[in-house]
């Protein structure tokens, strides 16, 4: 009965809709909260430290701004990493850079960068989908299904 199933997970098509992520909210303010509470128990040591101080936190703001992660745009992801952005109908490839960490998943396409997809921004099902197909892209692995144990760890 087995052997008669020739599909495999990359001829699948998955869709996502990620939402609002809570649990990356706080950790972008706690993240933000430590740097700011560093940069203000800096030793007052120097004469030019306050400026240097002023400086540095300008530059972390600035950075935080500016290279925030943003809100990936509802999407389609096969089993091998190929992609498709619902709205733009722009594809991309995950790469071997796609990070799987826990609560979060990086995702990395040279076509989109570096996208963070949190734990509760999509439902389970869809989350250990998306882990599986990261792992996958992760460890670099080019077939999914029959015969893939073999290029598991």
């Amino acid at each position: 009965m087995l052997a008669s199933l020739s599909w495999s997970l990359s001829e699948i098509v998955y869709s996502f809709r990620p939402h609002h992520s809570r649990l990356g909210q706080i950790w972008y303010w706690a993240a933000t909260t430590f740097l700011v509470l560093l940069i203000l128990s800096w030793p007052q040591q120097a004469a030019l430290q306050p400026l240097l101080q002023a400086m540095l936190g300008l530059y972390v703001g600035y950075f935080r701004y500016h290279n925030r992660p943003k809100r990936l745009a509802a999407f389609t992801l096969e089993g091998n990493g190929r992609g498709r952005l619902l709205a733009a109908g722009e594809q991309f490839q995950l790469s071997v850079r796609t990070r799987l960490l826990p609560q979060v998943v990086v995702l990395h396409s040279e076509q989109l960068g570096w996208q963070w997809l949190w734990c509760d921004s999509i439902d389970d099902t869809h989350w250990r989908r998306l882990c599986r197909i990261a792992l996958k892209a992760q460890r670099g692995e080019s077939m999914v299904g029959a015969g893939s144990e073999l290029n598991s760890g």
